[in-house]
């Protein structure tokens, strides 16, 4: 406080010395009394030896002595040695309050962690018993699976597979697509007859859609994975073409398109000097440019895959000479027809002779035939 920096700067007067070294050597109480009876000054003594006694009795009563300037924490120290019991009780008190308080909450924490684990675990447990009844339900499904005939129940069970995959990961995941692909195995061999439900062919459609969905978000776009399954939706999408329920509408035939393209990209990236592998895509992209009337773009496509034919012809892959030939004839190219066509009548009157049946051969002299009746036209 000021009024004890103006007693200390007093005194150090008095005594030669710097008032921060005094403030060292008077301590106590007692040296401020002693002071205090010793200042020259007589308004600032004690007035009487009994007011000397009575700061002395203050001292030994641990109360604030006037001969020293009050401050709050000097009158703070008086108040804790005047009730020094009262406030080490308090303080004990206060401390055990304090570590039953961390010893609780860390208690607390303990139990609320080993709650979690509980919970957690227990959510583990319940997932890996819905993973393990999800695939046998898969399994059941595709046991009871077979080409155009699906046992009671298999249709069932596959749907109730799909809903727990869907619960447990959500929409995008591969053990969603594979039942996405099971259940439309089963759609697809559950259409009556010649005709295609068009209820269940629109939900085998829409089923291998998002299934092609997910593996594109899965795999990338340019994997085989994704290359099946944009084989498995054009299969689904073409089959109308080959019931007389119906005609592919136009916006198939652009997402027909459209597929095959991306069918036909994947394969030439992912291909590694396969022939068959990128002869089949080329020959599909074609067929489907040819039935849209995109003359050009089909030839130069089945000219590609002719080239690659003539060098590895394996029995089995089928031609494109028909496919080429028919463009020709459609473009008036009629010698190039004609000249396809007979090296396709050669090819399946070989077929024929290895007992393989006479329809293509004839279906191949009729074309040749028209071909021919063109050209004595023209001339």
């Amino acid at each position: 406080s000021t009024l004890e920096h103006a007693d200390l700067t007093t005194v150090a007067q008095h005594r030669r010395a710097e008032p921060p070294k005094l403030v060292g050597l008077i301590r106590g109480d007692l040296d401020w009394i002693v002071m205090k009876s010793l200042e020259k000054d007589r308004t600032r003594r004690f007035e009487t030896v009994n007011s000397l006694a009575t700061d002395v009795q203050r001292h030994l009563d641990n109360e604030p002595v006037v001969a020293r300037p009050p401050s709050q924490l000097y009158r703070l120290q008086k108040l804790i040695r005047r009730n020094r019991f009262a406030f080490a009780g308090t303080t004990v008190l206060v401390l055990a309050i304090v570590a039953g308080l961390s010893v609780s909450t860390w208690l607390l924490h303990q139990e609320k962690n080993a709650l979690l684990r509980a919970l957690t675990a227990e959510k583990a447990q319940s997932r890996l018993q819905q993973e393990s009844e999800a695939f046998q339900l898969l399994g059941v499904a595709a046991h009871g699976t077979h080409w155009q005939q699906v046992e009671d129940g298999a249709e069932l069970a596959c749907r109730k597979a799909l809903e727990i995959f869907r619960r447990l990961y959500g929409n995008n995941h591969t053990n969603v697509a594979a039942c996405l692909d099971q259940l439309s195995e089963i759609l697809d061999n559950t259409y009556s007859g010649s005709f295609i439900e068009e209820q269940k062919y629109e939900e085998n459609c829409r089923m291998l859609r998002e299934s092609l969905a997910i593996k594109r978000k899965v795999f990338g776009n340019d994997s085989w994975v994704v290359a099946e399954a944009i084989d498995n939706l054009t299969h689904c999408l073409v089959r109308p073409n080959w019931t007389s329920l119906c005609l592919s509408k136009s916006e198939d035939k652009t997402e027909i398109e459209a597929l095959y393209r991306d069918k036909l990209s994947i394969t030439r990236k992912l291909s590694t000097n396969n022939s068959k592998e990128i002869f089949i895509p080329i020959q599909a992209l074609a067929g489907e440019l040819l039935s849209e009337n995109k003359l050009t773009e089909a030839e130069s496509l089945f000219r590609e895959a002719l080239a690659i034919w003539r060098i590895d012809n394996e029995k089995g892959w089928g031609d494109p000479l028909e496919d080429l030939a028919e463009i020709l004839t459609h473009e008036n190219k009629l010698t190039e027809a004609e000249s396809l066509l007979r090296e396709a009548a050669l090819l399946r009157q070989k077929e024929k002779d290895d007992g393989h049946g006479g329809l293509r051969l004839a279906s191949t002299l009729r074309h040749l035939a028209a071909v021919l009746d063109r050209k004595s036209k023209r001339l």
